[in-house]
C-alpha cells in the first residue's frame, strides 16, 4: 500500500479546516481568517514570505504558496527571531 500526498485543496472542506488550525505548544491556530502581510521591500519575482500575526502565535507562509503550509511560532519565539536578525545573527559573511 502506498501513501499518496495530497494538497490541501485536494481534501473534504472539514479536513481542510482542520488543517489550517495547526496545534503549537497547546495553543490551536486558526489561520482561516489571518490577515497575512508582505514586506514593502519584496520585489516582483515574488521570492517572499508573508507574515499573520494571530492571537499569541505568528505564522508565516511562503507567498507563491499561499495554501501551503505554514510555520507557527510563539510570541516569544518570534521576539527573539526579530532580535536575532536585527542583531545580524542570521547574516552571511
Amino acid at each position: 500500500m502506498s501513501a499518496e500526498k495530497t494538497s490541501r485543496r485536494d481534501r473534504p472542506p472539514d479536513e481542510r479546516k482542520e488543517s489550517l488550525m495547526p496545534e503549537i505548544k497547546g495553543m490551536s491556530v486558526d489561520l482561516e481568517g489571518a490577515d497575512w502581510k508582505k514586506s514593502s521591500r519584496s520585489g516582483s519575482a515574488g521570492h517572499c514570505v508573508e507574515v499573520a500575526f494571530v492571537g499569541q502565535a505568528t505564522a508565516v507562509r511562503d507567498s507563491k504558496d499561499p495554501s501551503g503550509p505554514a510555520l507557527v511560532f510563539t510570541d516569544d519565539e518570534w521576539k527573539a527571531f526579530l532580535e536575532g536578525a536585527a542583531a545580524g545573527e542570521f547574516d552571511r559573511g
